[in-house]
């Protein structure tokens, strides 16, 4: 009964309407209303309601590998949260959560802008809305050179703006799920020295934004066969030139043969299906340098 509840006096007013902000999510309050006229004081002029808030609950937004992930932070009494999106200037259900508090929108398209509100729900009462503040998806890194270096396989992509540091990915021919070689990859560049002659990989490359999120990565990747660079075994002089042996590389059909001296860049010489060269246009007193 109304003389069973520890009554607190909330306020006086003037009016038929009060406003009471201090209720806490999830709790069942009782309100009753007196008159007063000076010191007189009539008794409860309607028996007593009761009343239960559900507070909104804050939500973020940040991009992920495969989309927009937003997280809900839970509030007392909620039973489940639903996420509304923004589609054609229409609020509209994507995601009713129960048993978790993230979702990852994946109807997403890169440079575009999305924003989102989430509401908590329970058998009796829903709270009001909480708007996330709009977001765009990040364009993934594009690789943009594979090629070989002398310790391994040298991958460059596209920077991301607002990105902290980035992570590469690889998978084998005829692998499906992507394996990470390097986290927290600072410059737009890296070398993958754990490969091996002969063999084909497949590279992608996501951001890793400053705020913790991570942009997306294109699916198919970037394949590349890595080859070793050959080891020179012999130079000599011999009649007519300068010949050069080197090893054999496993998956080779062919092998470029480069030339510099000190005054000069690298130039080609030729292009030889052997493991040796004669070079017929040496000069007698130059130091030549060579490499394959």
């Amino acid at each position: 009964t109304a003389d069973d509840l520890d009554w607190t006096k909330l306020a006086k007013v003037n009016t038929t309407k009060y406003v009471d902000k201090e209720m806490a999510s999830g709790v069942v309050y009782f309100y009753m209303v007196k008159a007063f006229k000076g010191n007189n004081v009539s008794d409860m002029i309607c028996s007593p309601v009761n009343a239960k808030i559900i507070a909104a609950p804050t939500s973020i937004a940040k991009n992920a590998n495969n989309g927009i992930q937003i997280t809900v932070n839970a509030v007392n009494g909620a039973e489940g949260y639903v996420i509304e999106k923004m589609v054609d200037g229409e609020f509209v259900e994507i995601a009713r959560l129960t048993n978790t508090l993230t979702y990852v929108d994946t109807d997403v398209v890169a440079e575009s802008e999305y924003t989102y509100r989430v509401y908590a729900i329970s058998s009796d009462i829903n709270s009001a809305y909480y708007q996330i503040a709009s977001i765009m998806r990040l364009s993934c890194p594009k690789i943009t050179e594979v090629y070989n270096n002398i310790v391994g396989i040298c991958i460059t992509w596209t920077p991301i703006d607002d990105a902290g540091a980035y992570q590469v990915l690889r998978k084998e021919v005829g692998g499906k799920k992507w394996t990470v070689v390097a986290n927290n990859v600072t410059k737009n560049s890296y070398i993958d020295a754990d490969v091996f002659s002969d063999e084909t990989y497949t590279y992608t490359v996501n951001a890793i934004m400053k705020d913790g999120g991570m942009s997306g990565y294109a699916e198919n990747g970037t394949t590349y066969k890595f080859l070793d660079t050959p080891d020179i075994e012999g130079i000599a002089n011999v009649s007519g030139g300068v010949q050069l042996e080197w090893s054999t590389v496993d998956g080779a059909t062919a092998y470029r043969v480069f030339r510099k001296t000190s005054n000069t860049g690298w130039i080609v010489l030729n292009d030889v299906e052997t493991t040796s060269f004669i070079d017929k246009t040496a000069s007698a007193g130059v130091e030549y340098t060579y490499t394959v």
